[in-house]
């Protein structure tokens, strides 16, 4: 074999070995920037649904929507009841939905959501050996006190 052709394949070589190098800096400067992007992101999501449950206690303490702290009672007492007689699972829901009042029976109160008010549709994937889904309409304030009774009795759940 000539050296001039060995030599010619090893300066290749090189050059290619450059230029993956200065492709992995890239990649490496990338992913730095990308890890940044994902903590912000992560921080905003933390912070938005920290609000949002703040929202949703309030909610159950009577603080807004013209609730007083009686029927806050009642409606704890209500979801503790589901709780405890299975109507509704001690677990978080595998999809929830939201939007107006479909005039669908409420699992915790058992009153028909209206037009006006907003209705949440939350499902389970069935435990066991008939597939399908487990779907339970709400009030937004039957939600809230579900949520907050549910995390309460079983806060390993979380």
């Amino acid at each position: 074999m000539d050296i001039g052709i060995v030599l010619a394949q090893i300066d290749q070589t090189l050059a290619q070995a450059g230029q993956i190098r200065q492709r992995a800096a890239m990649l490496c400067q990338e992913a730095a920037r990308s890890k940044g992007v994902t903590l912000d992101l992560y921080a905003e999501t933390v912070h938005k649904c920290r609000s949002r449950w703040s929202r949703l206690s309030r909610l159950v303490c009577g603080a807004s929507e013209g609730l007083s702290r009686a029927d806050t009672t009642i409606l704890r007492q209500h979801a503790r009841e589901a709780l405890r007689r299975g109507r509704l699972p001690n677990r978080p829901p595998d999809r929830t939905y939201g939007g107006h009042g479909t005039g669908s029976l409420c699992t915790i109160c058992g009153l028909r959501t209206t037009k006006e008010e907003t209705e949440l549709e939350i499902e389970f994937d069935h435990d066991g050996s008939i597939p399908g889904w487990v779907r339970h309409y709400l009030h937004l304030r039957c939600f809230a006190a579900w949520e907050f009774e549910r995390t309460k009795v079983a806060p390993e759940a979380r």
